[in-house]
């Protein structure tokens, strides 16, 4: 995935104040419907996102924000993605974790995070638990505690990895996908179908439910509660 430049200060604009009307109108949205709010307010004028790259900041604009979130949810959708359709997240606190949780919900689909300190076993439990149909992991290692319980995820279409670092040796296992691939999945779908994603974007409701979260300190995970 393309990573920007350096972020600098003179660069940022001030962000003009949000007057109460538009304010009080985004209680009716998804997430994914404030995202795409934003990106048509503040544009590439405005950063959304910082992260550190090896000690260099690197930056996503509110435009930047969307699209990869965009190419996410046609991507999962050329896979064969369906409205409530439950994705598991096993990933780290980057921007792609933003993109993956708001592209699966701006499709219908229900986000289920999980801890990548979690060993094989646990995820397989949480996995086949909510029935997903897809699992966007970190890296080499979510995708080996994965592998090594495949005979028991029957119901794991496609693992998405994030960071390619070590996967070489993995590109022939038709089972897993990389997010860059996944991205460009996306981007071309969106050339098939141009207006793809906006119409599935309008069809969410705030009453969907976007995100299962399994209680932390039990065994079983016994409870879940839906986010709205």
């Amino acid at each position: 995935m393309e990573r920007h430049k350096r972020f600098s200060m003179k660069n940022e604009g001030k962000i003009k104040k949000i007057d109460k009307k538009f304010l009080s109108s985004l209680h009716r949205l998804t997430f994914p419907q404030v995202l795409a709010k934003q990106a048509e307010r503040l544009g590439d004028k405005h950063i959304a996102i910082r992260e550190k790259v090896y000690g260099i900041w690197q930056t996503f604009t509110w435009k930047d924000y969307l699209r990869y979130t965009k190419w996410v949810a046609l991507g999962l959708r050329s896979l064969g993605m369906q409205r409530g359709d439950n994705v598991c997240l096993i990933v780290d606190n980057h921007p792609e974790w933003l993109f993956s949780e708001l592209g699966i919900q701006a499709f219908g689909g229900v986000t289920i995070p999980l801890f990548t300190s979690a060993v094989a076993k646990e995820l397989v439990y949480g996995l086949n638990r909510v029935r997903a149909r897809y699992a966007i992991v970190q890296d080499q290692e979510q995708v080996d505690k994965l592998l090594e319980m495949r005979d028991e995820l029957e119901h794991i279409e496609k693992i998405i990895y994030i960071d390619p670092t070590g996967m070489r040796s993995y590109r022939k296992d038709s089972w897993l996908l990389s997010f860059k691939e996944l991205l460009s999945f996306g981007q071309e779908l969106e050339k098939e179908e141009p207006a793809l994603f906006q119409d599935e974007l309008w069809q969410g409701s705030p009453e969907d439910v976007g995100l299962m979260l399994m209680t932390s300190g039990t065994t079983d995970f016994g409870r879940i509660w839906h986010l709205r």
